[in-house]
């Protein structure tokens, strides 16, 4: 197919102990990459292999080995994509991406949290009338619980495009 997720395991020396392809026959691209407290990984970003015409954000759980454990589309009619990715301490995950499948117009940041089997617990939108997102969100975890988003923004800029930084209410308000 298009491009693939590609995921290399590295032992101390930086040697390759095992690599491997995730994807189909479109476009799959890979935004962030987290080890587990379980064991094996978290990978996420997009898809245009599976589901939708559009691209969906895609989050892959596979071991220790690079063996596939579980897969999981996120999305809707529009494109959607994952940047970035935080384990949470109930062993979920946190996304953080675009969509402009809803929200306020364009592009919009996204946020989508998952239990420790891929579920979605909540998600949220995040923007303006422009793009937002456009090119890139990030989000970190605060010692006491909550989250921190950046972005880039033209909807809060006078012209062209500002950084965006801001504290999602719990649960994603």
């Amino acid at each position: 197919g298009g491009y693939d997720f590609w995921v290399l395991k590295l032992d101390v020396a930086g040697d390759v102990s095992w690599q491997r392809a995730y994807g189909g026959g479109g476009d799959d691209w890979a935004g962030a990459i987290r080890a587990t407290a379980t064991g094996g990984y978290l990978v996420c970003g997009n898809t245009r292999s599976f589901g939708s015409a559009s691209y969906d954000a895609w989050l892959v759980k596979i071991s220790d080995s690079g063996a596939v454990a579980w897969t999981k589309r996120y999305g809707g009619a529009g494109n959607d994509t994952a940047y970035s990715l935080q384990l949470t301490p109930d062993g979920g995950a946190l996304l953080a991406g675009a969509t402009d499948s809803s929200g306020a117009g364009g592009k919009d940041a996204w946020l989508v949290k998952t239990d420790a089997d891929g579920r979605v617990e909540w998600q949220s939108s995040y923007g303006g009338p422009g793009d937002d997102a456009g090119y890139w969100v990030d989000v970190r975890l605060n010692p006491n619980g909550s989250c921190v988003v950046a972005c880039d923004t033209p909807s809060l800029a006078g012209q062209g495009r500002d950084f965006w930084l801001f504290t999602p209410m719990a649960g994603g308000a």
